[in-house]
């Protein structure tokens, strides 16, 4: 169909959409008669960036995701300030009862109560201040979209968007923006068969809330001990590969919009290993890279052996999670993510 064309129904769909968001008005910015479906859209989610993510809020936050073909839930409590400050009680599941992770927006810090200490994380959760820097490198690889100007979520009025990629193989992500302060209210992340991977809500929600800056800080104790972070992390948003891993044959930037964005240090069977987290803004990929070259003859027999470029690879196929190992100049790779099995393929072509 070419762009000019519509059928009559399309017609009225557009139209009907067009006047819905032409008369809305947002208490975090008013849409003007000359903006279109797609402006609205693009405008609630960036403020959404920018504008929400510094509204102060308490609420009851539910989350879910889908694991080894499994759906995990958990509940917490939550408190979130400006500048990605945040403090966040875990309810369920059981086992993680009283866990706290606390954030002043630069360094984050877990409590767990079972082993009475307090670690310095890496922990990355879900926020609007993790979009923020990554905003043009996800509207470089997603269509915005809006999908209701009237929807709600949280018994909040809330506009709702469809983040959804450019590149087929991808996950997509619906969000519900509060319409009163352009917070973000819930998040669903679907696969490509339409399955929910992941899902982030808040409810009995407190906008905008009296927080206070102990609110994002770790508790203090003769009693409460505080150990280093479990990994070692270097950030990389100039999206270059720093030079102690120069030789380490991979490109900083990878098919289907991927750039690296971290590197860390990791295990893979015991084995020391190089983690290299590339991402499009929403999904991600890592790649592990180990000394050595085990011969992949070893693989489990549920990897399935085939020839991807002019490699020989193995690929295992874990519900959701695909996994790809190769050889070359004598170091092992595995890159995994939820992409599909065809669009990491096209990655890891990229990447030998």
């Amino acid at each position: 169909m070419k762009a000019s064309f519509f059928t009559l129904t399309e017609m009225v769909i557009v139209s009907a959409a067009t006047a819905a968001v032409t008369v809305l008005l947002l208490a975090c910015g008013r849409p003007t008669a000359a903006d279109t479906v797609s402006d609205i859209a693009t405008q609630t989610w960036r403020k959404s960036l920018t504008v929400g993510a510094d509204v102060p809020m308490r609420a009851e936050m539910k989350m879910s995701q889908r694991h080894h073909g499994k759906t995990y839930y958990s509940t917490a409590h939550i408190v979130q300030g400006s500048r990605g400050r945040f403090r966040m009680e875990y309810v369920l599941p059981v086992e993680a009862r009283g866990r706290i992770v606390f954030s002043d927006g630069k360094t984050n810090w877990q409590y767990e109560p079972k082993r009475n200490v307090v670690e310095r994380t890496d922990l990355i959760v879900m926020s609007e201040l993790r979009d923020r820097d990554s905003m043009s490198l996800i509207e470089a690889n997603y269509r915005i979209e809006l999908v209701d100007s009237k929807g709600s979520a949280g018994a909040r009025p809330a506009t709702v968007i469809d983040l959804i990629p450019k590149h087929a193989g991808k996950s997509r992500q619906r969000r519900w923006i509060d319409r009163q302060t352009c917070k973000t209210l819930r998040i669903e992340t679907h696969y490509t068969d339409g399955i929910l991977a992941s899902m982030v809500s808040y409810d009995q929600t407190e906008l905008p809330a009296a927080v206070a800056d102990a609110d994002f800080q770790p508790m203090r104790s003769d009693k409460v001990r505080s150990v280093g972070p479990s990994q070692i992390m270097t950030s990389l948003m100039t999206h270059t590969i720093p030079a102690k891993f120069s030789d380490i044959g991979l490109k900083p930037t990878a098919a289907l919009g991927f750039q690296l964005v971290e590197i860390s240090a990791s295990e893979i069977e015991g084995a020391p290993a190089s983690q290299l987290l590339y991402s499009d803004g929403i999904e991600t990929v890592s790649i592990f890279v180990q000394s050595g070259d085990s011969a992949l003859s070893a693989a489990p027999q549920t990897w399935k052996q085939l020839r991807v470029g002019n490699h020989t690879v193995y690929e295992n196929v874990d519900h959701h999670v695909y996994a790809l190992t190769w050889l070359k100049n004598g170091r092992r790779y595995t890159a995994i993510s939820h992409l599909t099995h065809e669009a990491l393929q096209q990655l890891v072509v990229d990447q030998m």
